[in-house]
């Protein structure tokens, strides 16, 4: 009678307490040590050590030889073999099997928890701290898992992928110690709840745009874009040099959340009208999907503004239920068929650098080792950065197919009395958003000072440049 034991990486022992590479191995050391001329028959090797091999970590049996016989010891470690890392990422030096499965393998008789049990458990502990692939298995072992849940689809391009491709930067620069599950909006929470489930610590994490939660401080517009504000380079060097995150997570903080810069979509076009727009007067009555600081110009404009979900603007559209809608650009709104039915697609100027966010329980975050949240921030900017080029590009081509003609749509610009009159409003909305909320203020105050430390850089440098590359090209 013995014991077996199932552990989640290769190794063999034998009383000498060498580990055994190969077969090869074992059959050339017995050959040195017997000096005999032939060496024995592989198929000796089993009745010696048995080792299966195994791959990603797989629980397989191995049987080692101890002093007393060949034991077995019957369990499923899960890694768990008492050996934590170290606050430097290393691991102990000393394994142990304390906590061997919770006591789920302490089923043995008292017989087979003497001497041979300890011989054992001492023979094979050192062949364990000389295998090679030690760290690896454990490492594994104590693999995490995050939930992040979006407030759009898994599969909407750009966005939802962006999400995607988040999740397997954090899981590679982790070598796999940290993963992090994607879930669409409505798979785990409503797509407009992701804040508040996130706060709880219901979910890890979101994927969104704080501008949905302006109802629970109205400065959290301003971390997303507001009408004639910051184009995407300067909404990027606000957040990273002007002291922008720092404010955004001091306010987040408040609701046990730390948000990280998760994509920006570049300026957005104005939105898709059933009928065209000739005028400031044809505004007036209008229901339009549009949220943030930009509903509330459209609505000094005359428009009833609402928000709803990404999932929900088409049958909505479609419906009547609203006469208008503005979502991102030509890539995203020609995958979500808008100009199905409504047929005059404005340029805007109400998310001139729409910045969105991938954001996280405070709390759970904070567990976390330092590098495994640095590798959440690395991977958080490089989906920053990607998410804008492909925007780039993506509206681009899809610009190409809405020129064509093929679809019937109308492209324009709005008339000038309602750029003015959005001007005029945004103003006005600033100035008492910052007079009603000292948060509101302090933000507000911050872009300002940003802006005139770069705005005429800005001027100067692209947009001169942008202008003179071409004139007389449109």
């Amino acid at each position: 009678m013995g014991w077996k034991f199932k552990i989640g990486f290769k190794t063999g022992v034998d009383k000498t307490s060498e580990v055994e590479k190969s077969p090869k191995f074992y059959l050339k050391r017995e050959k040195d040590r017997t000096q005999k001329g032939k060496m024995e028959s592989e198929s000796d090797f089993p009745e010696k050590i048995q080792t299966k091999k195994i791959t990603h970590l797989k629980r397989e049996e191995i049987s080692v030889k101890s002093p007393s016989g060949m034991v077995e010891l019957q369990s499923e470690l899960k890694g768990e073999m008492g050996v934590k890392p170290a606050k430097d990422g290393t691991f102990s030096q000393s394994p142990t099997f304390s906590n061997l499965q919770n006591g789920r393998d302490r089923n043995l008789d008292s017989a087979s928890q003497g001497n041979s049990r300890r011989n054992f458990l001492k023979l094979v502990g050192g062949a364990f701290l000389a295998s090679t692939t030690f760290s690896t298995a454990l490492y594994g072992s104590g693999r995490k898992t995050l939930k992040i849940a979006l407030s759009w689809s898994k599969t909407l391009p750009i966005m939802g992928e962006g999400a995607q491709f988040f999740a397997k930067r954090v899981e590679e620069l982790s070598g796999g110690a940290l993963r992090i599950k994607i879930f669409g909006a409505g798979e785990l929470v409503p797509a407009l709840q992701v804040f508040d489930a996130c706060s709880r610590g219901l979910i890890d994490g979101f994927h969104s745009g704080p501008y949905y939660w302006k109802g629970k401080n109205s400065a959290f517009s301003l971390f997303t874009a507001y009408p004639f504000g910051m184009v995407a380079d300067e909404m990027v060097g606000w957040l990273d040099f002007g002291g922008g995150m720092e404010l955004w997570r001091e306010l987040y903080a408040k609701y046990n959340l730390i948000p990280f810069k998760g994509g920006n979509s570049g300026n957005q076009m104005g939105g898709w009208f059933r009928k065209p727009i000739k005028s400031l007067a044809d505004l007036k009555g209008l229901k339009m999907r549009i949220p943030g600081l930009g509903g509330d110009v459209m609505a000094k404009l005359g428009v009833k503004p609402v928000n709803i979900p990404a999932g929900e603007i088409y049958t909505a559209l479609e419906r009547g239920t609203i006469d208008a809608t503005e979502w991102v650009g030509p890539a995203l709104d020609l995958k979500m068929g808008f100009h199905q039915v409504a047929k005059y697609y404005y340029t805007g100027w109400h998310e001139p650098g729409t910045n969105l966010e991938l954001t996280f329980n405070l709390r759970k975050f904070k567990k976390l080792s330092k590098e495994e949240q640095a590798i959440i921030e690395a991977a958080a900017n490089e989906t920053n950065a990607r998410m804008l080029a492909q925007f780039q590009y993506a509206n681009g081509v899809a610009l190409q197919k809405l020129l064509a003609g093929n679809f019937g749509v109308k492209i324009g610009y709005f008339p000038e009395d309602i750029n003015r009159a959005a001007q005029r409003a945004i103003e006005e909305i600033l100035k008492q958003n910052a007079q009603q909320n000292p948060d509101f203020e302090k933000v507000y105050k911050s872009i300002q000072n940003y802006f005139n430390t770069t705005r005429k850089w800005t001027d100067i440098g692209i947009k001169w440049f942008l202008d003179t590359r071409d004139k007389d090209k449109i």
